[in-house]
């Protein structure tokens, strides 16, 4: 019983669910029951979260096939300019954390793939 009352607590206190699940059972069940609370977690929570405050990068709007290209010097310089200001528009029409802004993203982070980097 008391593991499902920990299971519980695995949304509000991940580390003292985790830690207690350790301490009373063993570490298989409680890793096994974090993995299980995890998956959930970022498919309802972390992914939206993700989208809607997501900071976009230059990378995304410009398009890799232009620096191999055969292209002078006025097309490439138009080609970049356009993909900076698609770039700007999305930046300036981005949504933003609310009372904290982008100094949220010092201390957390929604990306998943953010881990690997």
């Amino acid at each position: 019983m008391e593991i499902l009352k920990l299971l519980l607590q695995l949304y509000v206190r991940p580390g003292f669910a985790f830690s207690e699940t350790m301490d009373r059972g063993n570490w298989l069940v409680a890793a096994g029951l974090t993995l299980l609370i995890a998956i959930p977690f970022f498919g309802t929570i972390n992914k939206k979260l993700n989208d809607a405050y997501r900071i976009p990068t230059a990378a995304d709007y410009v398009d890799p096939q232009m620096y191999d290209a055969d292209l002078d010097a006025a097309a490439f310089e138009a080609k970049q300019k356009r993909s900076m200001e698609a770039y700007q528009s999305a930046l300036a029409a981005r949504k933003t954390v609310p009372v904290l802004g982008d100094n949220f993203f010092r201390f957390f982070n929604f990306d998943p793939t953010a881990f690997y980097r």
